[in-house]
């Protein structure tokens, strides 16, 4: 799904594993930085967030995150788990996009093509950066 985005990439995760190793971090860096797609990441802490825009952006990186307000409740989370790609293609599930979900873990998810979900997932994110509960990181 992420290989073949030619536009954008939304991705929604608690935990994402930027370890160059890591295939879906491969397939990331090839799509930001070869194929030009546009990357956009929520995610739980800022630190990750970070950590992930100065490992994938690169000379063509077109890449903007956000990070969840862990202030304003001691135990809430950014606990979304999903992608989107070019407005249309989407996965829901249980997998964070980490090595233990991928080979270690027992998840469950959904792929299908709905621009219907896709465009209630971006509204979704943008009522939560308006409202004050996702955080630029720049």
């Amino acid at each position: 799904m992420i290989s073949r985005a030619k536009y954008t990439i939304d991705l929604y995760f608690y935990n994402i594993n930027s370890n160059q190793r890591f295939v879906l971090a491969q397939v990331l860096h090839e799509a930001v930085n070869q194929k030009g797609v546009k990357l956009r990441i929520f995610c739980n802490n800022r630190s990750e967030g970070k950590k992930i825009i100065d490992t994938f952006r690169g000379q063509n990186g077109d890449i903007s995150a956000w990070h969840w307000d862990e202030t304003s409740q001691e135990m809430s989370k950014f606990h979304i788990k999903a992608i989107v790609t070019d407005d249309r293609n989407v996965y829901l599930g249980s997998a964070n996009m980490s090595e233990t979900a991928m080979h270690a873990s027992a998840e469950c998810g959904l792929f299908g093509t709905n621009p219907d979900i896709a465009k209630q997932l971006n509204q979704y994110a943008q009522l939560l950066i308006d409202c004050g509960n996702l955080k630029v990181i720049s």
